[in-house]
């Protein structure tokens, strides 16, 4: 009985220094220092979720991207048994020991769609979110733009259902989005044009190319403002939901030059 306390002891005791190490890593800006990190983690606790990540984040071939972030997921599930994500479902990100795993498939999910593998893609974030509802990592933006793309409108509905509390240029510009491809009447159109300006008016001449993309990329946004409106046009999030629909884009140039 002492020798497996002391064996539980000494792997908790492992697994934290592991983490403690990825912590490090994850604050170096050093390419090769986060790589030596994270080898170093993992020599001291070979299922270190986290040290997958820093790798797969960091490996510039797809394959073996792909190949570390899988490695992530599998660490994390090898650990954690069916009733520990049955208990904490629904809640994920607030058990900060779910945020290696959590981490692991935000990278997976980006991997398999760089990788052409869509619709698996989606299914992951749309697990991550079933997971963690409170999606503190922002995955809806970047899933919605992913079904805008591949052209889902019946996913897209019910996510902005989901979130439909949700009133920033991403969601809001979505609906906007939505409707002009359900083939709603003009009028019901402007009106949700009128909403989605009023969340950001920043975003129509971005989407529109009358303003240019600016040289320095914001760090951080509120609601309403240009640097949200920026993120949104520039980032994984509106500029390819409105360029997989150039119909759309279109009917939003048509009611930008009416509203003038």
């Amino acid at each position: 009985m002492a020798e497996i306390i002391n064996f539980e002891n000494e792997l908790s005791g492992n697994i934290n220094k592991a983490q403690d190490i990825i912590w490090d890593a994850w604050d170096n800006d050093d390419p090769d220092e986060r790589l030596n990190l994270a080898k170093k983690a993992l020599e001291i606790d070979p299922d270190c979720a986290d040290a997958y990540n820093v790798l797969g984040y960091d490996e510039k071939n797809k394959d073996k991207q792909l190949e570390y972030f899988e490695l992530a997921i599998k660490s994390f599930k090898d650990r954690h048994n069916q009733k520990f994500f049955d208990e904490t479902k629904g809640y994920f990100w607030e058990a900060l020991e779910t945020r290696p795993f959590m981490r692991g498939l935000q990278g997976y999910g980006k991997s398999l769609w760089d990788n052409g593998r869509t619709k698996e893609a989606i299914e992951t974030y749309s697990y991550m979110l079933t997971l963690n509802p409170n999606d503190n990592q922002g995955i809806r933006y970047i899933l919605i733009s992913w079904l805008f793309t591949v052209h889902d409108l019946k996913g897209v509905r019910k996510l902005l259902k989901t979130y439909k509390s949700d009133v920033s240029a991403c969601m809001m510009f979505s609906v906007l989005l939505s409707k002009i491809l359900e083939k709603k009447n003009e009028n019901l159109i402007q009106k949700y044009y009128d909403a989605a300006v009023s969340a950001n008016g920043y975003v129509v001449p971005y989407l529109l190319k009358k303003k240019r993309k600016p040289a320095n990329y914001p760090d951080m946004y509120s609601f309403g403002s240009k640097e949200e409106a920026i993120i949104y046009v520039y980032d994984e999030c509106g500029k390819a939901a409105w360029e997989a629909c150039p119909e759309a884009l279109k009917v939003l140039a048509e009611i930008a030059q009416k509203k003038k």
